[in-house]
């Protein structure tokens, strides 16, 4: 007798199929107004890849400067069909947007596109029945997901964030359906592996830490996988394998490196990096979760002798470990959780209703579902609140703009007045201003386009020496102040007599000043208050 059978009563559960239907439907209904709530969300990042996306539709190669091979991306496969898309007329020559647009309704389609996936691993997960009259409430996972507002910003900021999660959560649900395959049937479902394996070979072009992530993963679960399942898995794991390494010998014969200049540059920092990461990802855990983790007190009785539970909690749990190790993001919402969102919240779920459906005194279904329903809205509304506060942009519902710096679109057609085409721009934000100038050369102080800068010690943004950039002697630079302080580069440069010697001030761009120029029939306070810019030239 197994433990799920054991632990039912001699009547079967009653199954209230419609409450999973209602929760997986309201999950997507929650998901287009969070959609639609943060289609203005934008980060500079976003225009990294349209640069790289738009020289490609060119001709140029995957390249940011033309003749200058450096891998500045983290998004392989996410820039090239950006660039097939302005290969074929969706760019910034038809519509100074037009690309942007194009990669935030990608975006928004492949968060639904999860969402439905997620909806098809939550039924075969119901299907079991195995927490009694508490298993219908596994459809939470898919409201849940949705209310986490981090899962809407991201899908539509431009990035690849959202296709990083539907390759994250598809293989998982087919690793998932082929582990429940072997249990009831003793035998290995041999295509699910191998659809599996294919996915989390294409997930490794989509995101380069995602190998890591999987090998780490798959290698503590052949572990404790039983014997008759190896063979299976060998099968799925040589698939990823093949294609990861398709990937690396053509990122040697094009780039000259196994691994993107991304990587390289936001490595280093030693101790303090992994302190940072510590923070975020317990920070991580407890913004999206919050009180339902206490429902991993359920997660023992619910990976017992069950290969699925476990496969499951093993990944997501190399997952976390990545996010620690990587210290961390900047970016508002904890972005790194987002793609592994729904199997983390299938997990969360699950382990709550192990837990609750075993509890003494018994504790009512109806109980929990409120429980989770009323963190799920609290979540939603926390979650708005604090990304908002890190990076404010004006909600849809008010008009759809599609970006949220007016302030740098401005600047960039300034720079682009001023500064002749072919110049050497410095720059450390790479994304709005480089992308609407692309006659213009761009040495990247952040070292994401950068092999030299990448490669010098010290943590992420804080690498760029005033020696090397007076040794690179770019034509202009372009320094950004915050509040009246100016960037971290800036100041280090500021302080080098030889710098001040060398390059003028030529521009100052005031935020406010700009802002307010612009059309505002709201109302509203201006965006970016704050941001401001100052255009160096080298003296002659």
């Amino acid at each position: 007798m197994t433990r799920a059978s054991a632990a039912r009563p001699s009547d079967p559960p009653r199954s209230r199929p419609a409450l999973t239907h209602v929760l997986v439907l309201a999950g997507l209904g929650v998901l287009l107004i969070g959609l639609l709530d943060c289609l203005n969300f934008t980060v500079d990042d976003s225009f990294i890849s349209l640069r790289y996306a738009e020289n490609f539709a060119a001709g140029k190669g995957l390249v940011f400067n033309a003749g200058e091979r450096v891998e500045g991306y983290s998004n392989l496969l996410w820039t090239l069909v950006l660039g097939v898309l302005a290969k074929e007329g969706v760019n910034q020559h038809a519509s100074p947007l037009r690309l942007l647009i194009a990669a935030k309704v990608l975006g928004l389609a492949f968060a639904i596109a999860t969402l439905i996936v997620l909806a098809w691993l939550i039924y075969g997960i119901r299907r079991d029945r195995e927490w009694g009259d508490h298993t219908d409430l596994i459809g939470l996972a898919a409201l849940c997901t949705s209310t986490t507002y981090s899962f809407s910003v991201w899908s539509v900021s431009g990035l690849e964030t959202s296709m990083c999660a539907f390759f994250v959560t598809l293989g998982g649900a087919l690793m998932v359906a082929a582990l429940r395959d072997f249990r009831e049937t003793a035998r290995s479902p041999l295509r699910l592996f191998m659809a599996a394996g294919v996915t989390f070979g294409v997930l490794t072009l989509v995101r380069p830490e995602q190998f890591f992530v999987w090998v780490l993963a798959f290698a503590v679960f052949l572990g404790v996988a039983p014997r008759p399942l190896r063979t299976a898995l060998a099968g799925s794991a040589s698939v990823t394998l093949l294609i990861y390494a398709a990937s690396l010998a053509w990122r040697w014969t094009y780039y000259g490196a196994l691994i993107p200049n991304s990587v390289t540059s936001k490595s280093g920092g030693g101790l303090f990096t992994v302190m940072l990461g510590l923070k975020y990802a317990f920070g991580g855990v407890a913004s999206i979760l919050g009180i339902v983790a206490l429902g991993f007190l359920g997660l023992g009785r619910l990976l017992r002798g069950r290969t699925d539970w476990q496969f499951l909690a093993i990944y997501c749990g190399a997952y976390t470990l990545f996010v620690f190790v990587s210290g961390g993001d900047w970016m508002p919402g904890f972005r790194f959780f987002v793609p592994v969102l729904p199997l983390l919240w299938v997990l969360g779920i699950a382990s709550l209703l192990a837990f609750t459906s075993s509890a003494q005194p018994r504790v009512s279904p109806v109980a929990v579902g409120a429980l989770v329903l009323a963190l799920a809205v609290s979540s939603f509304s926390l979650g708005r609140a604090l990304v908002r506060a890190q990076l404010e942009f004006p909600t849809g519902f008010k008009g759809i703009q599609w970006q949220a710096s007016p302030t740098r679109i401005v600047v960039a057609r300034e720079i682009g007045r001023i500064v002749p085409p072919g110049s050497l721009l410095a720059i450390f934000e790479a994304g709005y201003v480089p992308y609407f100038n692309p006659n213009l050369r761009i040495l990247d102080l952040s070292g994401l386009m950068d092999r030299t800068i990448a490669r010098l010690p010290g943590r992420h943004m804080y690498k760029v020496s005033p020696d090397y950039f007076l040794k690179r002697a770019p034509d202009y630079y372009l320094m950004m102040v915050r509040v009246g302080t100016p960037s971290a580069e800036g100041i280090a440069l500021l302080a080098t007599p030889e710098f001040r010697a060398r390059y003028e001030a030529i521009k100052r761009f005031d935020s406010l000043e700009l802002a307010l120029a612009q059309p505002n029939t709201k109302g509203e306070r201006p965006l970016e208050e704050d941001l401001g810019f100052v255009l160096y030239r080298r003296k002659s």
